[in-house]
């Protein structure tokens, strides 16, 4: 870990997501309308009913006026929702400026969305990572970054997998991990740029619950190992069931992208 940037925030996520899934039953229900001048008041003044007057009223309004004009979907509403609540105490100063690209350096808490392989430098295998910011400046957005193959498997290793949950190789098994991402723009704020990586314990021990789940065909099971509660006999890449009925499902849907 360098010494300049420290190490990653140690705080839980869950009042994050607590936030966003209430602001989101407010949002979808207007999913398919043009966000107006009144449909943004309309906005803060239920996100207020909902969070009992703890977001202010006038920052709220304009920060759905940035967008005024565009129609709210599905994957903008998770995006605003992502925004407004891992970001709620920035509301003190004044509106969220909408996310167009790095702008400060920053701890941002990532989820991998997707896994894709691509070309490295010099023609080296690479593996192109969709992340989910959960937090910071950039969150509710999907960043793209590419690294090299062999970079992957040193990052499973801190992700969560060791000697007795080995790496396979098969970049799918990341999938929906969390970690820490240290966000640092380039000169022209136009290229991702992450210069540290860390996985706090209490990230990394909800990692291994995935993994367990996942790998359990290449390790040894024991009484207490979770085992597929479907009875699927394959890897978890190639079932059906969705992430809200299995935690180890690896279906991935992508709302937003910025590179």
């Amino acid at each position: 870990m360098s010494a300049d940037v420290g190490k990653p925030p140690s705080r839980k996520l869950d009042p994050v997501f607590s936030t966003r899934d209430w602001i989101l039953c407010v949002l979808n229900l207007y999913v398919g309308e043009t966000i107006t001048a009144d449909l943004a008041k309309r906005f803060a003044h239920e996100l207020n009913s909902v969070t009992d007057g703890d977001m202010r009223f006038e920052p709220l309004v304009f920060t759905f006026l940035q967008y005024e004009g565009t129609v709210l979907t599905p994957g903008f509403a998770g995006v605003l929702a992502m925004q407004i609540a891992a970001r709620r105490d920035e509301l003190d100063k004044g509106p969220l400026l909408l996310y167009t690209q790095p702008v400060r350096s920053e701890w941002v808490p990532l989820e991998i969305q997707g896994l894709t392989p691509c070309v490295w430098r010099n023609n080296e295998r690479g593996i192109k990572l969709d992340l989910l910011a959960m937090g910071g400046h950039p969150a509710g957005h999907v960043l793209t970054k590419k690294v090299p193959e062999s970079w992957l498997a040193f990052l499973a290793y801190q992700m969560g997998c060791s000697r007795r949950l080995a790496y396979p190789h098969e970049p799918w098994v990341l999938t929906w991990l969390w970690l820490w991402g240290y966000l640092v723009p380039d000169a022209d704020g136009a290229m991702l740029n992450f210069v540290e990586w860390g996985v706090p314990p209490w990230i990394q021990k909800r990692n291994k619950e995935i993994l367990r789940r996942r790998l359990r065909f290449t390790i040894t099971p024991t009484p207490v190992d979770p085992i597929c509660e479907y009875d699927f006999d394959w890897d978890c890449n190639s079932c059906t069931k969705g992430r809200h009925e299995c935690p180890a499902s690896t279906k991935v849907v992508v709302v937003s992208t910025a590179t």
